[in-house]
């Protein structure tokens, strides 16, 4: 979800005719709600967990990537972008708690390896198959798409969570 943001956003933006600086506006939103559910995350863990907390979190980006072509205006666009920051901000720490938790006894190193790997990977094939997809369905389709992404992603957390 990350990556989609940083790569479309910029060009969402100024297909919108959005100036350089509503852009920046926009994405700086993003990050100050990172910066401020990080802050609070430690509480929201000990309230809910973090295995619910990385599903709410997923169900809050793919929210926030349904409404991003709703809106063309900067202002807008930043309290989306916003509540996306809400979503990404507590995945990658929550994601890397869960990861350390679950695995095996003196192998940790080895599956945060594996989680980069998969995510640098990911930083060159999603901003390819995302680009792809907008050149052929348009902007509105590569928000829909991630936010499918996430609410199974979120779909499936949920579901784990019940069974245990």
């Amino acid at each position: 979800a990350w990556d989609v943001y940083q790569f479309f956003m910029p060009v969402y933006g100024r297909a919108q005719g959005l100036s350089a600086t509503a852009i920046g506006v926009v994405m700086s939103a993003f990050g100050i709600s990172i910066i401020l559910v990080r802050t609070l995350l430690p509480f929201a863990v000990r309230r809910y967990g973090e295995a619910r907390l990385l599903a709410g979190a997923m169900f809050i980006a793919c929210v926030a990537f349904c409404l991003f072509p709703l809106f063309e205006t900067a202002w807008p666009l930043a309290a989306v972008s916003f509540l996306l920051g809400i979503g990404c901000g507590c995945g990658q720490p929550l994601s890397m708690t869960l990861l350390f938790n679950a695995s095996p006894k003196g192998r940790a190193g080895e599956a945060t390896g594996m989680r980069i790997t998969v995510n640098q990977i990911g930083h060159v094939a999603i901003p390819l198959l995302f680009g792809a997809l907008g050149s052929v369905a348009g902007f509105a389709a590569v928000f829909f798409a991630n936010a499918s992404f996430l609410a199974f992603g979120g779909y499936l957390s949920g579901r784990n969570l019940m069974r245990h």
